[in-house]
């Protein structure tokens, strides 16, 4: 969504929020639906940064796509 990772083929994203807090760490909610028009909702919480955030963010959007 930032442009720091590609949404991977097949994936269309529909919006997204992220979050910080000192209990939560970085988290990130996204909602996205695929060519099938089945719809998704990942959630990453407890990172310790925002790249990492987005790491584990990118492998569940890769995931659903498999």
């Amino acid at each position: 969504m930032t442009g720091e990772r590609k949404t991977p083929d097949g994936l269309t994203v529909l919006g997204g929020k992220t979050g910080t807090t000192l209990s939560a760490g970085s988290c990130l909610i996204m909602g996205s639906s695929d060519t099938s028009k089945n719809e998704y909702i990942s959630v990453v919480l407890k990172a310790r940064d925002h790249a990492g955030l987005y790491d584990n963010m990118s492998n569940i959007l890769n995931k659903i796509v498999e």
